[in-house]
């Protein structure tokens, strides 16, 4: 995809859960410039605007795109000024969440046997209590998170269930026809993990 230079010369916005999609979606809501002061990114130090993040656990909360001074005066979330108010009150995060109909705290955990997928497109499945990271052709271990864990990872936003038969996710009624899919659309990793749990609940085979 075309970058946003200098902005966007390297992908530091990783840090913060950010995808390159989301990132340049940043970029272009700020027009390049301090979401409060309006100060532009070419008058930064280094040519870039800061990524304020907060209000939730983990790096995932981004609020917006901002000026030195201002990302400093903001430290403790605190407004220093009515545009700082106005900010805060429609942080980035919070609207992403917004437009999914979903809270900040994330959604009702999936059933065990599930897939959802993050915004760097890693899958997790559902092992016993844990999410288990699909880690295809790489030897070590696998990174295991608790839902909630999950969510301050990676950001409830950017979870989401494995979409198998066009319009539905996992797990259906017909789980026949969830086999079908899977095999067909499903990488191998993903998949032998899935009919492995699927298997062990007595639902259905998936070879």
């Amino acid at each position: 995809m075309a970058r946003t230079l200098p902005d966007h010369e390297a992908c530091g916005h990783t840090l913060y859960r950010l995808s390159c999609d989301q990132y340049e979606s940043l970029l272009a809501e700020s027009g390049r410039g301090c979401q409060i002061c309006g100060l532009p990114s070419s008058e930064m130090p280094d040519g870039k605007l800061y990524i304020d993040h907060g209000g939730a656990p983990g790096n995932w909360p981004v609020r917006g795109l901002l000026c030195i001074s201002c990302n400093s005066r903001l430290k403790h979330g605190m407004a220093f000024s009515p545009k700082a108010g106005r900010y805060l009150e429609d942080a980035w995060y919070a609207r992403q969440c917004r437009q999914l109909g979903i809270s900040i705290d994330g959604r009702p955990e999936p059933p065990a046997g599930t897939a959802v997928q993050d915004n760097f497109g890693n899958f997790w499945v559902k092992e016993l209590s844990f999410w288990q990271q699909i880690r295809p052709n790489k030897a070590g271990r696998k990174n295991a998170y608790a839902w909630t864990g999950l969510n301050a990872l990676c950001g409830p936003f950017n979870l989401h269930p494995v979409d198998c038969l066009g319009n539905v996710t996992l797990p259906l009624g017909d789980l026949e026809a969830v086999a079908h899919a899977l095999r067909e659309r499903l990488p191998a990793e993903l998949m032998h993990h899935l009919g492995r749990l699927l298997q062990s609940q007595n639902h259905l085979s998936v070879n």
